[in-house]
């Protein structure tokens, strides 16, 4: 067996791994997921890691392992020794399989091989101190249910959209509207599809409500009680 120690001071070698379960999902998910790994990494001062490189699945579910070619690739370069990394980063422990398997992939690959899989969820914890041990318990009961993960999806996806400077949902604050934007995606099966977006303009029938009360406010020196009422 190997042991490997964490030390995330240590220069790790990392890859990425995402996927999408299915190809109505957004294009962009997978990217999405490697964005919030390298927002993790950078929130956490891990700025020594080295990024060796990603894999993804598009479109395919987690209960498919042998009809997954970028999961089948990362564990067969590490199994057969070609691919020398110290840790595999994904954003949540869902999208490295379903739940049956998880706990049984990530012991081979720690046991066998030496290579630590880390969640950005959990702010890449150390899963073999106590701490990641519980962490993972609690990842494994959590990868059986579709809420907790829908919802980081969703949270994943808003900050996403705004990072793009699009508007990620919801009623326009006053003084702008929502003007519609669309633009092709192609799929990595070759599929052409057209993405609608929305983003914020300034609105000519309010936005004058808005510069009225930060006018009113630097003059006067007002709290909002009193320029509403003088509104």
């Amino acid at each position: 067996m190997i042991t490997t120690k964490f030390d995330p001071k240590r220069p790790f070698r990392y890859v990425r791994y995402g996927r999408m379960s299915d190809e109505q999902q957004n294009p962009r998910s997978p990217d999405q997921q490697f964005d919030e790994i390298d927002r993790t990494k950078l929130r956490q001062g891990y700025g020594n890691w080295v990024h060796v490189k990603d894999f993804r699945d598009d479109g395919i579910s987690g209960r498919y392992k042998r009809k997954r070619p970028g999961f089948r690739e990362m564990l067969d370069g590490i199994r057969c020794g070609l691919l020398k990394v110290d840790v595999i980063l994904v954003d949540t422990l869902e999208r490295l399989g379903r739940v049956q398997d998880i706990d049984d992939i990530r012991q081979e690959l720690r046991k066998r091989h030496g290579v630590l899989v880390l969640t950005a969820d959990t702010g890449f914890t150390d899963p073999t101190s106590t701490v990641g041990q519980v962490y993972g318990v609690m990842e494994s009961a959590r990868a059986s249910g579709a809420a907790a993960q829908k919802a980081h999806d969703v949270l994943r996806g808003k900050i996403d959209t705004v990072m793009m400077k699009r508007w990620p949902g919801g009623p326009p604050p006053t003084g702008y509207r929502l003007a519609a934007r669309s633009e092709l995606l192609t799929r990595r099966n070759g599929k052409t599809v057209e993405n609608v977006y929305h983003v914020l303009e300034p609105d000519p029938e309010t936005e004058g409500i808005v510069h009225a009360i930060y006018d009113l406010a630097y003059k006067t020196g007002w709290g909002r009680t009193r320029i509403a009422k003088a509104l």
